[in-house]
């Protein structure tokens, strides 16, 4: 088949390092393997020495006003529509863009929206809604004209039906990992001598913090941990938040702690396989607002093989009781829970279960592998690829609502 992808998202350097620049990549790729062809249209293809998806990218010039980029990337689109023939549109949800529901309605062609975040709600929360009444009804129109509407958790699945979205359009595909570079066969020695981290326990964590990742509760417990043995090492691989040096000065923990800056993606497993425990951290969930997020950096800690501890909330807390299987209570710990979830902004609970997984090194290393398992039969980008071509018509039965892997998503 052949697909024309548009992502109409400025944030987003498709040969960039974000996550969200991984998943296009990851997820182009993987169809790329099954023998689709797909050309990318986007205002930022990025850097060009960056890593690049096998696909032909298309830049979307032009000086954009809050509806012009929408604009831009529907010319531009009609253009290689004209071209050549295409199967189905594939868009990345973007706050602004009608680009999808336009193009598929002038053309006929089935569309199919990736809705990773409500970012309507996300924009309102935590930055400056211009204009809700217009961001409103692009959303609505978008999800209304959507053949097939993929989503990465059941909270985002409802609330694109309560946006207007048909149910059974609407399908959980959580986030995946490349099992090429994802795997317990990676190995984190040569990160060990980089950074020269000898004998330490390290205490890892991926990723850029945003407000709902709860940074402070992981630097509170990581405290905790070190004041009873100097051996434990905080690892944050990442752009992290600049006034971090001084926060962790101010405790005492600079010489305990390594940040390494921006990584690029293909070289994170081998940081993940540096670790003794992953850690996965998330705010206590608000009642108005679902938790609705799937992080990628949980999925590539477990096929890495990795002991994790996840904040229980959301989907993490799913699949974290699905590795466990409803074994390895943590005796020590007043918590009901797996002794690789913790109830989140707990750091007694947090620093606890690390403790647990430290000193428990059998346990740990079983959990780990069970986790590993999972992630590598259930979640991979090639059944991510696998999942949406199925739900074009005519290309075979579409999964109801549900991941292909999970049912228990549906």
């Amino acid at each position: 088949m052949n697909i024309l992808y548009l992502c109409a998202d400025t944030g987003i350097p498709i040969r960039g390092d974000k996550g969200a620049a991984v998943h296009v990549r990851a997820l182009t790729d993987a169809l790329v393997r099954a023998g689709h062809t797909v050309t990318i249209a986007t205002p930022r293809p990025g850097p060009a020495d960056g890593p690049a998806p096998n696909a032909t990218i298309t830049e979307v010039g032009g000086d954009w006003g809050i509806r012009g980029l929408s604009e831009a990337l529907v010319s531009a689109a009609a253009r290689l529509l004209e071209q050549s023939p295409y199967d189905f549109i594939y868009e990345r949800y973007s706050l602004w863009s009608d680009a999808g529901a336009r193009l598929a309605r002038e053309s006929g062609l089935p569309l199919v929206l990736e809705v990773n975040a409500p970012l309507r709600l996300e924009a309102a929360q935590y930055r400056q809604l211009s204009d809700p009444e217009t961001a409103a009804a692009i959303e609505a129109t978008q999800f209304q004209a959507a053949q097939a509407i993929s989503v990465v958790s059941e909270p985002l699945r409802q609330y694109v039906i309560s946006r207007g979205a048909a149910p059974e359009r609407v399908h959980v595909l959580p986030n995946a990992v490349d099992p090429t570079h994802f795997h317990p066969a990676v190995r984190g020695g040569a990160i060990h001598h980089r950074y020269n981290l000898g004998d330490r326990i390290i205490v890892g964590f991926v990723g850029r913090p945003r407000p709902w990742h709860d940074l402070d509760t992981l630097l509170e417990a990581f405290a905790q941990l070190h004041a009873t043995d100097s051996r434990y090492h905080l690892l944050l691989v990442g752009r992290m938040p600049d006034d971090l040096p001084g926060r962790l000065a101010a405790k005492g923990l600079s010489g305990a702690a390594t940040l390494t800056g921006p990584v690029p993606h293909l070289d994170i497993p081998q940081y993940i396989a540096a670790m003794d425990v992953a850690v996965s951290t998330h705010a206590p969930e608000d009642p108005a607002t679902p938790f609705y997020f799937s992080p990628l950096k949980l999925f590539e800690y477990l096929a890495v093989g990795v002991p994790t501890v996840a904040a229980d909330v959301g989907q993490p807390g799913e699949i974290m009781r699905k590795v466990a299987g409803g074994r390895w209570q943590a005796a020590s710990a007043n918590y009901q829970l797996p002794m690789t979830l913790y109830p989140p902004g707990n750091v007694e609970a947090l620093a606890g279960r690390i403790r647990y997984l430290v000193e428990n090194p059998a346990e740990a290393r079983e959990v780990a592998w069970r986790g590993a398992t999972y992630v590598l039969q259930n979640h991979t980008w090639d059944g991510n690829a696998q999942a949406v071509i199925s739900w074009i018509p005519g290309r075979g039965e579409a999964t109801g609502g549900g991941s292909i892997h999970d049912p228990d998503y549906c």
